[in-house]
Parts: structure tokens; sequence; C-alpha cells
């Protein structure tokens, strides 16, 4: 799998779990942002926006994001995503491979908009 299907893959279930689950239509729709996950020189990623529970998503670039996530390349951002671990995320920071922009704020919520999203729904 690639850093380009794993984006796929997250909006796909993103997008479906909005529709399909409460919690994460309440979850998006607590504060209007976008992000952006994408690698260093710009040519894989995408944008997340998320406005009044509801959820898009596009390539990076057709939209400012609020916070952005810029892995080093496509292979490091697959490798450590797929992890789904907090502690691979600040290594990558500690190490350069990860750099963040933007609003540091959103990103707790971006993360439990995600955490909601792979909780099956009850």
């Amino acid at each position: 799998m690639s850093f380009s299907m794993l984006l796929l893959g997250l909006t796909v279930l993103l997008k479906i779990s909005a529709r399909i689950n409460p919690a994460v239509r309440k979850k998006a729709g607590e504060k209007n942002f976008v992000i952006a996950i994408q690698t260093a020189d710009g040519v894989r990623g995408r944008y997340f926006r998320f406005s009044g529970g509801g959820i898009g998503s596009g390539r990076t670039g057709r939209e400012k994001a609020d916070v952005s996530l810029i892995w080093k390349d496509a292979s490091t951002g697959f490798n450590v995503m797929i992890k789904l671990s907090d502690n691979a995320f600040v290594k990558a920071l500690q190490n350069g491979s990860l750099r963040i922009e933007g609003d540091l704020n959103l990103l707790p919520g971006f993360m439990n908009i995600v955490r909601t999203a792979m909780k099956p729904v009850r």
C-alpha cells in the first residue's frame, strides 16, 4: 500500500463514518478547519475539511490548510501513519521526518475524529 492509497483510505473511512456514526458527525462539527497531510515535495497529499459535521477531501493545494502535516517523503509518512502510534509521531517530529505548520491546537481534534471513526458503531 502506498502513502496516497493510505490517505484515500482515510478519506473513505472518515466520509462513511460521518454518514453512519453520530459521534463522528458530532466531533467533526465541533470546529471548522482544514488539515493537509502531504509530502515535503508537495507531490503527494490530501486535505481534509471539517465543517458543520461534514467531511470533505481532495488533493492538497486546492484548499488552504489551517494545519499541515508535512512528511519528509511518502515512505516515511506511510510507515509512521500505519502504526497509529502517538510515540511514532513524536519520534518522527524529533528526528525531522515530520514537520507541522499552522495551528497545532487543531491536531488533537483531528486525531479524536480519526479515533472515533475507527471505533465500531454501537
